[in-house]
């Protein structure tokens, strides 16, 4: 940890105690996204991105902004089959055409240190925002765990044991209409025993009485 940006092939996302870059670089990502990030700082860059050298700060800058306004086109020169990786003698063969008037550069520095402008005050804002988010969680309440667990488990047990009794009285239900619907057949075949003329039919139970009404209509 430290008070320099580390980035790689994209947004920083931790700090270093030492830099290897300083003032405006454009950052190309060597894996993956092709990703471009334009920065104006002292940094920390790992081997995850390329950094663009130039000579002339203004040109550079064109050059930069360039490249992250067409980074689909140009950077589309990775291999892999799982993930895209540019290699440096790739990256060294792309070419990108500087105006000769040099002048038409110039008059873009005003946009340039706008942009730049913008970009700082995203980035302040994107901070203070993490800050505030941190603070706000901070002074949260706490929840007591034990507040939460105990009426969700007394609320599950009630639920249970409706459940429970539900399903006792759907049984008993069932039990006493299995048991009278039975009972009424047993009473039905005796009647018909009877109307046939059929003797011992009296204590018999349905499976008996059934055969001997069978047998009899045989």
């Amino acid at each position: 940890k430290g008070i320099y940006n580390v980035y790689g092939g994209g947004n920083s996302s931790y700090t270093h105690n030492e830099y290897n870059l300083e003032g405006f670089n454009t950052i190309i990502s060597r894996v993956g996204n092709n990703s471009v990030t334009l920065v104006n700082e002292n940094l920390y860059l790992t081997d995850n991105g390329f950094s663009l050298i130039a000579n002339d700060k203004k040109i550079h800058k064109y050059v930069g902004f360039y490249i992250l306004n067409n980074k689909d086109k140009i950077l589309n020169v990775g291999n892999g089959s799982a993930q895209k990786v540019i290699s440096k003698s790739q990256l060294s063969k792309i070419k990108i055409k500087i105006p000769k008037n040099k002048t038409l550069i110039q008059d873009l520095e005003a946009t340039f240190q706008q942009i730049e402008t913008l970009q700082n005050e995203v980035k302040v804002a994107d901070e203070l925002y993490k800050q505030l988010i941190q603070e706000l969680s901070q002074e949260a309440i706490p929840v007591n765990k034990q507040n939460i667990k105990a009426p969700t488990i007394q609320l599950v047990d009630k639920l249970e044991n409706k459940n429970i009794d539900k399903i006792g009285t759907a049984s008993a239900s069932a039990s006493s209409t299995a048991s009278s619907s039975s009972k009424s057949n047993i009473k039905s075949l005796k009647e018909q025993c009877k109307s046939l003329g059929i003797k011992g039919y009296s204590t018999k139970k349905k499976a008996d009485l059934i055969k001997m009404i069978e047998q009899h209509t045989i």
